[in-house]
């Protein structure tokens, strides 16, 4: 999916972090789906006051697949 990668080129620099309702406009993905890729350790996330927030790198590794997978 190219909504990761060609968002930071088309809209300056990406974020460091986005919120879960961001995450699945961003990658498609389901609210359910993400919270489930959260719990089980697929999508590293990190909390700002009450607010959970997913680190972008990982939602890229996520679509992308891991470093030198050929896909």
């Amino acid at each position: 999916m190219d909504a990761l990668s060609s968002s930071s080129s088309a809209q300056g620099p990406r974020p460091l972090a986005v919120r879960v309702a961001d995450a699945t406009r961003l990658t498609g993905i389901g609210k359910t789906k993400l919270f489930e890729l959260i719990a089980n350790g697929t999508l590293e996330t990190t909390s700002v006051g009450r607010r959970r927030l997913i680190l972008y790198r990982s939602l890229q590794q996520l679509i992308e697949g891991p470093a030198g997978s050929g896909s």
